[in-house]
């Protein structure tokens, strides 16, 4: 399972990839446009496209948090209303998990030493390396591996993050 941290990752990742600044002041938008044509192009379905263009509308933090609640099933729901909550959190991980691939595949590619207008393409479009990196090492946390333009799941992670923040005490001394 993806943690809530790597989602949190993976939406500022999205959202960088993104934002663009305002003509007008310091404020960044969400091409909703650019967005839909992204996941359009990468195989998403339809209602995920279209609830993905209609979040842009409020800006960088509300498309975020329509990536942070596809890890709680909100989302999904919000696609297919009488989808049980159990069912949408399965679902908003196999979305997750793809956008996740599908990011890390598009940041490879651009920062392939190759061709010199891969890397400059990649900034333009706001791919950052330390973000993109942030997002690789939640993932291994999580017990995947980015390897040959897939994202692979090893049988156990080496820290179940999960796990220990259920663990710690309500209230720290």
């Amino acid at each position: 399972m993806i943690g809530r941290r790597t989602t949190k990752k993976l939406a500022r990742a999205v959202a960088e990839r993104f934002a663009e600044k305002e003509r007008y002041g310091n404020d960044y938008e969400m091409p909703s446009a650019k967005v839909y044509d992204f996941l359009f192009e990468h195989g998403f379905a339809a209602a995920f496209c279209n609830a993905a263009e209609s979040a842009c509308h409020g800006g960088v933090r509300e498309f975020e948090e329509f990536i942070l609640k596809l890890h709680t099933g909100e989302t999904v729901r919000g696609l297919k209303s009488n989808t049980p909550l159990e069912v949408a959190e399965v679902e908003g991980q196999v979305y997750i998990r793809k956008l996740a691939e599908t990011l890390l595949n598009e940041f490879k590619a651009w920062s392939d030493p190759e061709p010199f207008a891969r890397s400059i393409e990649a900034v333009r479009h706001g791919m950052r390396k330390p973000g993109i990196e942030a997002l690789e090492g939640s993932l291994e946390l999580d017990g995947f591996s980015f390897k040959d333009g897939r994202l692979l799941h090893r049988e156990s992670a080496p820290v179940d993050s999960e796990k220990c923040w259920r663990r710690l005490p309500a209230r720290w001394p």
